[in-house]
């Protein structure tokens, strides 16, 4: 790709179920602004289906960021976001698709990294139309910081590089996915891939989750003082998030918030998306003070109900979990009156977080 053009190549033939591979090798130096994408993808005039293995480019050194997303009937809005274990810019490595009439799953190295089922019956979207396999090296101007940094076309052209473009498929060439693909006589759709197998379960949840050795649950402190808040960020905050974005769930954490004299320190558990879609949040912000305030659990505490329906808002964009402590002295205690007492940082919280 370079400033005048992107490029391209897809199957010849349109498909209505399979598994789907190639390895890839991403464009490296500084790839900011530059999209790699495999995909499977129908064809306008049936209504628009599409599953999406993306690879944002980023300035050199700053990690790749690897984007699925799902579209059904030309609904999109199901992006999920990680960073992969690897470089994917210095070696060659395997992605997939599966897709069948019961679930389509994205890999990695052979991992699953995100598991779409079929739930049509509770009227989720799910594609029903013929899909062609895809790839693609574009300019995309939203892809890194959110949008706030541009491609250097002094590195241009950039380059991705594929290998063992291969299709196990069954072709289908009408509007609608031909009845015949559903078929267990194609090993795909075979009962083994209903489901992920016990070694693929573990495997996706601990890719799922936010790091750390276990499976479920990550142990973090985080902590910030006057002098050494660097360690942290340059405004008096320290934080870390998911690697993923998501858009729905249940997100819990157990939190022991800083003690002492903790007047304008702020702690903060909450969901969060980024700035380019239009910011959605939600937030639990504990506000330090002078004296201790109790700590309620498993008590509704608030309840914000879907009501778009009559125009008032409602979150539509992927959230990531975040976690952080900062200095809030200028609103968080007595309205601003009270501020931090250096005199007892470092102030500490601890996390464990599951998603």
């Amino acid at each position: 790709m370079d400033r005048s053009s992107g490029s391209g190549f897809g199957s010849k033939l349109n498909y209505g179920s399979g598994f789907f591979h190639s390895r890839l090798k991403i464009p490296g130096k500084d790839s900011a602004g530059v999209i790699t994408a495999f995909y499977l993808s129908s064809q306008d005039n049936y209504g628009h289906d599409e599953l999406d293995l993306e690879f944002l480019g980023n300035t050199e050194g700053k990690p790749i960021t690897l984007q699925t997303n799902v579209f059904v009937d030309g609904v999109g809005g199901r992006e999920q976001r990680i960073y992969l274990w690897f470089d994917p810019t210095s070696h060659f490595h395997t992605y997939k698709i599966l897709w069948n009439p019961f679930q389509i799953v994205f890999y990695v190295e052979d991992i699953p990294i995100r598991v779409l089922k079929n739930n049509r019956n509770v009227g989720i979207g799910y594609p029903s139309h013929p899909m062609q396999m895809q790839a693609s090296l574009w300019n995309g101007d939203w892809a890194t910081d959110g949008g706030r940094t541009k491609i250097n076309w002094a590195f241009a052209p950039f380059k991705a590089n594929f290998q063992e473009f291969d299709i196990s498929g069954c072709p289908s060439q009408t509007s609608n996915i031909d009845p015949e693909c559903y078929s267990s006589n194609y090993w795909w759709n075979t009962n083994e891939y209903w489901n992920l197998n016990s070694t693929q379960q573990r495997q996706y949840e601990k890719c799922s989750c936010s790091g750390g050795d276990d499976d479920s649950y990550t142990d973090t402190d985080i902590s910030f003082d006057q002098n050494y808040y660097d360690q942290c960020g340059n405004d008096h905050a320290c934080r870390f998030g998911s690697k993923q974005y998501y858009g729905s769930g249940f997100f819990h954490t157990r939190l022991k918030i800083p003690g002492r004299d903790s007047a304008g320190v702020v702690t903060a558990f909450y969901l969060m998306s980024e700035n380019n879609g239009g910011n959605d949040e939600l937030d639990f912000e504990f506000l330090g003070s002078r004296e201790g305030k109790p700590i309620v659990e498993d008590i509704p505490v608030r309840v914000f109900r879907n009501r778009r329906n009559v125009g008032i808002g409602y979150p539509s964009h992927p959230m990531q979990i975040q976690a952080s402590l900062w200095d809030g002295s200028d609103w968080a205690t007595d309205g601003g009156r009270t501020k931090i007492n250096w005199a007892y940082a470092p102030f500490t919280q601890d996390l464990l977080t599951k998603i």
